[in-house]
């Protein structure tokens, strides 16, 4: 257990290998499932990292030698985030950080992985312009409570967002998100959502909230539109 998380003491160690359910050889299958789980997470990430692209994937310039380099570094260091954070246990609680912060400061795809990130509750992506395919990341982490999504070119509601039933909060700013029929019912389907920030992206259209009960705070400004989102009377708490 020490191996896989290095922030547990010898006695924590002991002590979440019998937190956790079922019977001592469920625990040693669990240890086996997270070993493997692991090794495949760093080799992934040790395949994707020198996969740089040649072009910038907006602007279509080549990549010079430094910047090539540059890329490369951005993206071992992703990597090692990730991994450090898949490790991390809370001090005092042993239990698995739930929240991860991560800056996209490279270019191209988002890695291609395996993990179960099930036990994460809140998720914050800072990114650019030039970060493609974010969807098949997002479905790493079906239980997230609240996205932050923030500077990326995303142009729609991301479709991976239908299958998070748990969301409460979501954050969509400064994404270039246009709202289409799609991603209204993407967000109509979001029945907990209590947050909804959409500001800073030319929507044009305003986003229908008459099947959200929960929402009680709702921000669109800079977002292009001239009516009032509909069901919006009908949220008493609103704010």
């Amino acid at each position: 257990m020490k191996a896989l998380f290095p922030a547990l003491d010898s006695q924590d160690a002991s002590d979440a290998i019998y937190d956790l359910p079922g019977t001592l050889q469920d625990s040693r299958r669990q240890l086996v499932h997270w070993r493997a789980e692991l090794n495949q997470l760093t080799a992934d990430l040790t395949t994707w990292a020198p996969q740089v692209p040649a072009r910038h994937p907006v602007t279509g310039e080549a990549f010079t030698a430094p910047q090539l380099y540059d890329q490369y570094a951005s993206r071992s260091e992703f990597g090692q985030t990730l991994e450090r954070f898949w490790r991390r246990r809370i001090e005092m609680s042993r239990m698995r950080d739930d929240h991860l912060v991560i800056n996209l400061t490279f270019s191209g795809d988002l890695p291609p992985l395996t993990p179960d990130f099930g036990h994460v509750s809140r998720l914050t992506l800072n990114g650019n312009d030039a970060i493609l395919a974010t969807d098949p990341f997002l479905d790493l982490f079906p239980n997230l409570q609240s996205l932050e999504m923030r500077n990326l070119t995303l142009e729609q509601v991301p479709p991976a967002i239908t299958g998070m039933s748990t969301l409460k909060e979501l954050h969509l700013s400064l994404c270039r998100v246009a709202l289409t029929p799609e991603g209204q019912t993407i967000l109509s389907s979001l029945s907990e959502l209590e947050v909804l920030n959409l500001s800073d992206n030319p929507l044009m259209i305003a986003p229908n909230v008459e099947t959200l009960p929960a929402l009680n705070e709702l921000r669109l400004s800079n977002t292009g539109i001239s009516d009032l989102p509909k069901g919006l009377t009908s949220r008493q708490h609103l704010r």
